[in-house]
This record gives C-alpha cells, sequence and structure tokens, in this order.
C-alpha cells in the first residue's frame, strides 16, 4: 500500500495507451500484418491497469480520510484494528460509480461527484471500461470500443474529487462557481438581472479570486479538461461584470453561450 505512487502508475498507463493507438494505426494499413490477439492483450492490459488505479485511488483516499497509520511502529490500536479488517492488499472495492458514492458518502458525507457536461463523455468510457473488467473476470472479453484515454482521464478527475477533500476544494469552487452564474440564464431583461446580479457579485468574485489564485499556485491544476470546465466560466464572469443596460441583450447572450456546454 505505501509503494503505490499513483503518477508512476498514471505515466505507464499512457504509455500503454500510446502504444495501443499507434499499434491500431499500424493494422490499419495495409504495408503491416499485425496480430489481433496482440491488439486484445493491450486492450485487456489497459482495462485492468485503468480498473485498478481507480480502485487503488479509492482505498487511498479511504485510509487517509481515516487517517490510518501505515508505520509500524507509529500505529495505535485504532490503525491496527483499521488494517485489520481492510487490509491493504486484500481488501477489494470495486470502482464502480455507485460504489464509489457510497463508500465516500459513508466515510465522508460531504462528498460529492460532480459531473458537468465536459465530463460526461469521460464518466461514460470509464463506465464502459468498469463493465469489461468485469466480463473480462468471467471470461467474457468485451473490450472492444473503449475510448480507454477518456476512461483513464475520468480516473484523473475522480483523483482531483478526491484531494479537494483535504486541499484547496478546486473542484467544489467551480461547481460553486457554475451554480450561481447559472442563476442568470433565464434573465431577459436588465432591470431583471442587475438586483440578483448586485446580491450575489461579491460571492461571485470571491470565488473567481480563491480559483484563480488555487490555479496560479499549483501547476497539477492545468489540465485540459479542467480548463474547459473553468475558462468558459470565468469567460462568463468576466462579461457579467462589465454588463450594462445598454450592452444587456447582446452580452447575456455570449453570457448563456460560455457556459451553455459546461
Amino acid at each position: 500500500m505505501t509503494s503505490f505512487c499513483y503518477a508512476d502508475r498514471l505515466a505507464e498507463i499512457e504509455k500503454t495507451i500510446a502504444d495501443y493507438t499507434q499499434l491500431k494505426q499500424l493494422v490499419n494499413n495495409e504495408l503491416f500484418t499485425m496480430s489481433e490477439s496482440l491488439i486484445k492483450t493491450l486492450e485487456n492490459s489497459l482495462v485492468i491497469a485503468i480498473y485498478s488505479l481507480s480502485e487503488q485511488l479509492l482505498k487511498n483516499t479511504i485510509y487517509k480520510i481515516l487517517e490510518v497509520q501505515f508505520d509500524i511502529d507509529q500505529q495505535t490500536p485504532k490503525d491496527r484494528y483499521i488494517l485489520g479488517q481492510m487490509p491493504p492488499e486484500r481488501y477489494p472495492v470495486t470502482p464502480t460509480i455507485e460504489r464509489i458514492l457510497a463508500e465516500m458518502k459513508f466515510y465522508y458525507p460531504k462528498f460529492e461527484l460532480y459531473t458537468p457536461s465536459i465530463v460526461m463523455n469521460y464518466k461514460d468510457s470509464y463506465v464502459k471500461l468498469v463493465k469489461a473488467r468485469h466480463d473480462y473476470a468471467h471470461a467474457n472479453n468485451h473490450t472492444q470500443n473503449i475510448d480507454f484515454d477518456s476512461a483513464k482521464k475520468f480516473v484523473e478527475y475522480l483523483n482531483f474529487q478526491y484531494n479537494d477533500i483535504n486541499n484547496g476544494n478546486y473542484i467544489s469552487k467551480i461547481k460553486s462557481l457554475y451554480n450561481l452564474l447559472n442563476k442568470f440564464v433565464d434573465k431577459e431583461h436588465f432591470r431583471n438581472f442587475y438586483p440578483h446580479y448586485e446580491a450575489k457579485s461579491n460571492e461571485i468574485n470571491e470565488l473567481v479570486n480563491e480559483l484563480d489564485t488555487l490555479y496560479n499556485s499549483d501547476e497539477s491544476y492545468d489540465i485540459d479538461y479542467l480548463n474547459d470546465i473553468y475558462e468558459p466560466l470565468r469567460e462568463g464572469y468576466t462579461i457579467l461584470l462589465n454588463i450594462t443596460e445598454e450592452s444587456f441583450s447582446e452580452d447575456i447572450e455570449k453570457f448563456k453561450n460560455c457556459i451553455a456546454d459546461i
């Protein structure tokens, strides 16, 4: 358990995905003869690797929430009891979305899995991969048509959600910002918009400042799909910040378009 390194495991998966993608391209090239069994082997390997990474991440998060100490010299009776009930190498946690929510809600009731539209494609690929892992375990290999890169990205996203518990709550703040901005989507007239915006503007400004500070303080937040969520929100925020009665009709449409696909 203590030897688990998320970054190393993720790098290995990304390399395998790159190799797999290259082989798939060669299969479609008439100049090359490629064994389908090799492709299937790589697919099975990716299913197991991504599934296992997600399972290990979930277990790691549970141990962190429970503040389990793995150093034998520093273990308390509580640590020994938890590790006896949930031994790292033998405690199975099937990382389906339903199981993730159940486990996290049990150990950390405030946990919410925020899945904006941009992330749903990754989630769908991940669900398909978890099902393929179950099928593989029962000797029924359904690994075709899985977008492994998207499934991997959803595990990355889960990692951010888990880390949000103890870190800066970056994703939670993005969700809060979206919920605040989304309240203005149905405002058709400036007189209806402005009082509501004035009442929430300080809260919105504070959230944006906190998000900008977090983003600039940690390069791990600079990931394409997180940027695809935050950047449109940031642009929408800027439009509302500068909106006037004269520009309202045009600007509110721009604002709606900014956040429509999040």
